[in-house]
């Protein structure tokens, strides 16, 4: 809390790509704040399992609880991309998004707990045929995604300095005298 951010930076790693790489489609993929809550829910793994009661999915913020208010949860999520990058189609590879936008919606949380529901990624052209990744998750361990943020910390809590320097210092006044300080 009062801590200032100078910056963000989140790092996640492509770990599936249409076709295993052949004929897919590079694509830029945006990072949104999102303004409501969701169930990250308990399902791990990577085989499409059914979602369970709690999980989000594209038309649940919370399966059995909330929906998005239009599914895919964009109309659930800040105007505007707080960063975007461009994704390839190689293996194992590493992007990062960072800039104002982030560091902005990380000063937002700091502030304000509440409201942190972290971000959505989309890619831009999601119509297109062929653009979607799949990204390593906590869960894969060695690729496990990564914020990081700089900031500057608050100042301490300095007690005040107190100089008096009206009347000054060894002077002699009378009992009755009316003194500044």
């Amino acid at each position: 809390s009062g801590s200032i951010v100078t910056s963000a930076v989140v790092q996640l790693t492509v770990t599936k790509v249409p076709g295993n790489g052949i004929g897919s489609v590079d694509s830029m993929f945006d990072l949104r704040r999102l303004t409501a809550a969701w169930g990250e829910g308990t399902n791990g793994g990577n085989s499409g399992a059914l979602a369970k009661t709690g999980d989000a999915t594209w038309t649940a913020r919370v399966l059995g609880t909330a929906n998005w208010t239009v599914a895919g949860a964009l109309s659930d999520a800040a105007a505007t991309a707080s960063a975007s990058t461009p994704v390839g189609s190689t293996f194992n590879t590493t992007y990062q998004w960072s800039g104002a936008g982030l560091a902005s919606d990380v000063q937002l949380w700091v502030g304000n707990a509440s409201q942190n529901f972290g971000w959505l990624l989309q890619s831009q052209d999601e119509a297109t045929g062929r653009t979607v990744r799949g990204f390593a998750a906590r869960e894969n361990g060695v690729n496990v995604p990564t914020l990081q943020i700089g900031y500057t910390p608050p100042l301490p809590n300095v007690p005040p300095s107190v100089s008096i320097t009206n009347p000054l210092n060894a002077a002699v006044l009378s009992s009755s005298a009316n003194v500044t300080i």
